[in-house]
């Protein structure tokens, strides 16, 4: 007798409860009589060990927002003088938790792209003011 399968797959999130959670497919088939079987992939379609459905949820995995971060640098020349610009670092993650970063430069304005002429460096400060001698306000 031959069997016939009907087949169904889905996309899961597993977690084995010690590494991040990864994204699966959950692959359904049942034979003539409707008994159902089950085994899990990853999204190239190898085997994932340990999987079950007791470990696996149906939906992909929920991904972490991406991490944006300011900073206001200047653009130290070698004569000492210097431009404020801004500097915008992007974390973003995969589904394995892996981090990728992007660095991008821009004027003050946080918009038009800023490109570095020497070297990327925390702005000067206010020079102090010279001694004056012992002040009072009356």
């Amino acid at each position: 007798m031959s069997q016939c399968l009907n087949n169904a797959a889905v996309i899961g999130c597993y977690s084995d409860g010690t590494n991040a959670p990864v994204s699966v497919v959950i692959h359904y088939s049942y034979d003539n009589e409707g008994q159902p079987a089950v085994h899990i992939t990853d999204l190239a379609g190898a085997v994932v060990a340990g999987a079950t459905l007791a470990n696996t949820s149906v939906g992909q995995c929920a991904m972490i927002p991406p991490d944006v971060e300011w900073e206001e640098l200047c653009d130290v020349q070698a004569n000492g003088s210097s431009t404020p610009f801004m500097r915008r670092t992007i974390t973003t993650f995969d589904g394995l938790g892996v981090p990728t970063v992007a660095v991008a430069d821009f004027a003050l304005d946080q918009v038009t792209t800023y490109t570095l002429t020497g070297t990327a460096g925390s702005c000067p400060t206010c020079a102090e003011l010279p001694a004056r001698g012992l002040q009072t306000a009356w």
